[in-house]
């Protein structure tokens, strides 16, 4: 009997020792979110609660849970939705979803906003923690005062002694990145931070019926302060001296001369007159998309001015000077294509040249590319289409010949597309607003129109050509049209320059021109105008 006690108690002995040893060695069973009923604490705290001037906000959270919190919300607004019961039977104030602002999952708890503007303005802001259960603990308002006092602007732009029209182009640059651009003649800017703002008016064109000019006005600076929220800027654009003018080169007197068409009389007062130097007398002159004046002289040389070396008369000493390589002598008629490539018509050496724009950027001697061909006898005068085809006259051979722009890349052994037959001794070329062509005949005293229609054909003759009257037309060499389209001509042997209305270039006769006297000696004087005529490929 004591056996078979003692044999039970050693088996309930060692069962509870498995027992023992099995709880051991087992893990803690994972906790059940749903367990977890407490919700987090929040609290939210403003980094400025004032502001009066422009700056960024930062909100700050700070969160606790008995386990972890998932994320915190930002909300915006001092409405709540409702009133929930949570797991634990605590009344929780929750905020609109839909003024919610923005959200933060790790910490720190942060939400960064602009203030920009606004006056007496209270805004305010809570904040929400929620944990892995979805236990949800809400912060109190904070309030944050915005009474930012912002400037005003007014804007004007005019131009006192120009009686076209123009857009202005003006750039407002201010504190903390402003910039804005102005295009209209009167503008207003509001809710502007008080600071200094910069104002820059760019150069613009202004449209002209007879001459195009160049506007320009100061760059302006002024600053805005409580003291002074308001300010009222009048932009004055003034013309660039050397715009809207005729400039028409004096050979034997060494000078160019600017003459201001709306204000022309019988006898020629240049408004400017440039001196080139003693030894180098003008031939023709041209205008590059700069404004800047390249011209040929007697010296065979190749020059250019600034637009600041033509703003008042004088002798300035050229920018740029490019040097003679064996075709500038004799060089007369300039024009620029329209990728600002410089083409010259040499008449020493019965060829047609060209200077890329690249050649052009400083003084050197250039290589220039050559066109020459047959038919070439004494090339006087360039034109460029408005397809870019160029046109040249050929003085000694009594013609005018073109060359298609798609053969102007390479210029090896290319033939003249189209032969016009002129009068004696074809001088100068100018298109006019239709695109007819015009050709001035010193030799027979003549002007000769050849219609638009008949050019690409070659076999077009010329369908109106006027003569001579009271002196209009004596050895007529130079051509230049204006907006309007009015004619005018250099006359080498009155040393005149002849003005012809549009009503006397729509047929054959002798009409009467305005004449202008006293331009000095006029031989070989290729006009131009600065800014070129609308019609033509460099019309800015």
């Amino acid at each position: 009997m004591n056996y078979i006690k003692h044999t039970l108690l050693s088996l309930l002995v060692m069962v509870a020792l498995i027992a023992c040893n099995q709880n051991t060695n087992d893990t803690d069973p994972e906790p059940d979110p749903s367990d977890d009923t407490e919700s987090p604490v929040i609290s939210l705290a403003a980094s400025e609660t004032n502001f009066r001037s422009p700056g960024t906000l930062t909100l700050t959270a700070t969160a606790t849970d008995n386990e972890s919190v998932s994320k915190v919300e930002f909300f915006e607004g001092d409405v709540l939705s409702d009133i929930r019961l949570s797991n634990s039977r605590v009344l929780t104030l929750e905020p609109l979803q839909d003024n919610k602002i923005g959200e933060a999952t790790t910490e720190p708890f942060t939400l960064e906003l602009p203030i920009e503007n606004g006056s007496d303005i209270i805004r305010t802001f809570r904040a929400r923690a929620v944990d892995e259960a979805g236990n949800v603990g809400s912060s109190l308002a904070v309030t944050v005062a915005v009474n930012i006092e912002l400037g005003s602007l007014s804007i004007r732009a005019f131009a006192a002694t120009f009686n076209g029209t123009f857009e202005p182009d003006i750039v407002v640059v201010g504190p903390n990145g402003f910039e804005e651009r102005i295009t209209n003649g009167n503008d207003f800017l509001n809710d502007l931070e008080f600071g200094v703002y910069t104002i820059t008016p760019s150069e613009v064109v202004g449209l002209d019926v007879v001459a195009n000019v160049v506007l320009e006005a100061e760059t302006e600076t002024l600053e805005l302060t409580t003291n002074n929220t308001f300010a009222n800027l009048d932009i004055l654009y003034r013309t660039r001296p050397d715009t809207g003018k005729l400039w028409i080169p004096v050979r034997d007197e060494r000078k160019l001369i600017a003459l201001s068409p709306g204000n022309l009389g019988s006898t020629a007062n240049p408004a400017i007159a440039i001196g080139t130097g003693a030894d180098s007398g003008p031939n023709a002159v041209a205008f590059d998309a700069n404004g800047n004046l390249w011209m040929t002289d007697s010296n065979g040389s190749l020059v250019m001015f600034t637009p600041e070396q033509l703003a008042s008369s004088g002798t300035p000493t050229p920018t740029i000077t490019i040097e003679d390589t064996g075709f500038l002598p004799l060089s007369v008629g300039l024009a620029f294509d329209a990728e600002g490539n410089l083409w010259l018509a040499s008449s020493g050496t019965d060829s047609v040249i060209r200077y890329r724009a690249s050649d052009l950027s400083s003084s050197g001697a250039p290589t220039p590319d050559v066109l020459s061909v047959p038919s070439m006898d004494r090339p006087f005068g360039l034109a460029f289409d408005a397809l870019g085809n160029l046109w040249v006259s050929n003085r000694d051979a009594n013609t005018v010949i073109m060359f298609p722009k798609a053969d102007l890349e390479f210029l090896n052994n290319i033939p003249a597309a189209v032969t016009l037959t002129t009068g004696s001794l074809p001088e100068g070329l100018a298109f006019d607003k239709d695109g007819h062509l015009w050709v001035a005949n010193l030799g027979s005293d003549t002007l000769l129109r050849f219609p638009v229609q008949g050019l690409s054909t070659g076999t077009v003759a010329p369908d109106i050509t006027l003569r001579n009257n009271n002196g209009s037309l004596e050895s007529p060499t130079g051509l230049a049209f204006d907006n309007a389209g009015k004619l005018y001509v250099t006359n080498v042997t009155t040393k005149t320059l002849a003005i012809f209305e549009t009503s006397a270039l729509v047929a054959s006769g002798s009409p009467a021109a305005r004449i202008v006297a006293g331009l000095g000696d006029t031989d070989v004087a290729m006009p131009a105008f600065n800014l070129p005529p609308d019609t033509l490929p460099l019309s800015r």
